[in-house]
């Protein structure tokens, strides 16, 4: 029962660290559009490609 409650609480710990994290790793804010680049295939600058929005 223990080990089990430390690898759980481990994960937890690891998983909002990476989630803090990412805050401060991304190359641009959350909430910038660029509607002149809407629906963009994946390139060097966005690697998923954009959304309707130019996200």
């Amino acid at each position: 029962m223990q080990k089990s409650w430390l690898k759980g609480s481990l994960l937890v710990a690891v998983m909002v660290l990476i989630t803090v994290a990412g805050f401060f790793y991304t190359p641009y804010p959350p909430n910038q559009m660029n509607i002149q680049r809407p629906l963009e295939p994946p390139d060097s600058e966005h690697l998923l490609g954009t959304d309707n929005f130019g996200r």
